[in-house]
């Protein structure tokens, strides 16, 4: 699975979080983590799609060129 470049699931997992609109908080706590594991998980994810904030990311996925694939990523997930 990739996602312009992101192929470790916990990535796209905290991705897919984020863009169904969780913020860092709540998905944390859906997934019994720590913030700070959350955002040690995201801070790959935001360099490599080249932004610096969690809003950042899921604009960027869903305006580009990734949201064409978002779908049929999330569906083999």
């Amino acid at each position: 699975m990739r996602l312009r470049g992101l192929q470790h699931d916990v990535h796209l997992l905290v991705a897919q979080g984020l863009v169904n609109g969780l913020n860092v908080n709540e998905y944390a706590t859906q997934q019994g983590l720590s913030v700070h594991t959350v955002r040690v998980q995201l801070k790959p994810i935001t360099h490599k799609m080249g932004v610096r904030r969690p809003s950042d990311l899921v604009r960027t996925i869903l305006n580009g060129p990734a949201m064409f694939r978002w779908g049929e990523v999330m569906a083999h997930a």
